[in-house]
């Protein structure tokens, strides 16, 4: 066995050929080209985390805000009149977190530790039942100031914070997206609903991004690769 074959193998055992294998984006890739996209994949995906940051953070004050001026303050808090709007399934969650701390939290306790499933969840059909947030949100011109017109209903805004959410979660879990022909539409509409809260976080969070740069740059990527397993070209 030569050296690259062991090279090969220690990679298999460490990072397990299922995981290598769904980076093939052609079957005429060799084990380095899939290797490279595995890299690649990892730099893309770091191009994603001020994006997601930026979003889940904005989503969830913007969220807070616009139902503290529906329903009042502490709306998270389980002993408030404010928090009975929520459904049963998004109450079992804030509970949870209390009984994990083991103690009494305050509303920006609680907020922190929701996750962007929580948040993505306010925009289901159970709260458009009985008006608790739909349209009433839209009727509030700091809710998503710059959403346009044809997007105010409640359906086509949770699809594209569901979208969003499951894109996240391919990220968080470690899953291929380079193999996603659709990858800079994702990028630019990640941007694009952040404008419609906040246009500044949305220019911030364009300057800080490096998606473009890294996006052109597979074949550093596969190069790295080849060197690492000391094949040739």
């Amino acid at each position: 066995m030569d050296f690259r074959q062991i090279r090969q193998q220690e990679l298999r055992k460490a990072l397990s050929y299922r995981r290598l294998v769904s980076y093939r984006i052609s079957n005429k890739e060799s084990h380095a080209d899939i290797f490279g996209n595995y890299l690649w994949n990892i730099a893309l995906s770091e191009c994603f985390y001020p994006l997601l940051q930026s979003y889940e953070i904005t989503l969830r004050n913007h969220f807070d805000h616009a139902i503290y001026c529906l329903y009042g303050e502490d709306w998270l808090l389980p002993t408030t009149k404010a928090h009975s709007f929520l459904c049963d399934k998004d109450r079992e969650k804030i509970q949870k977190i209390i009984q994990r701390q083991g103690r009494e939290l305050r509303h920006n306790q609680i907020l922190s530790s929701l996750t962007l499933g929580f948040w993505t969840a306010l925009s289901y059909r159970e709260y458009e039942h009985k008006q608790k947030l739909y349209p009433v949100l839209f009727k509030n011109k700091d809710f998503m100031p710059q959403l346009p017109r044809s997007w105010r209903y409640r359906e086509k805004l949770s699809k594209e914070l569901g979208n969003i959410n499951q894109f996240r979660n391919k990220i968080f879990h470690h899953e291929p997206i380079c193999n996603n022909p659709k990858i800079k539409q994702q990028h630019d509409k990640i941007l694009e609903v952040i404008g419609w809260m906040s246009p500044i976080v949305a220019e911030i969070t364009r300057n800080l991004s490096r998606f473009d740069e890294v996006q052109k740059s597979k074949d550093k990527y596969l190069q790295m690769a080849r060197e690492l397993l000391k094949e040739e070209n």
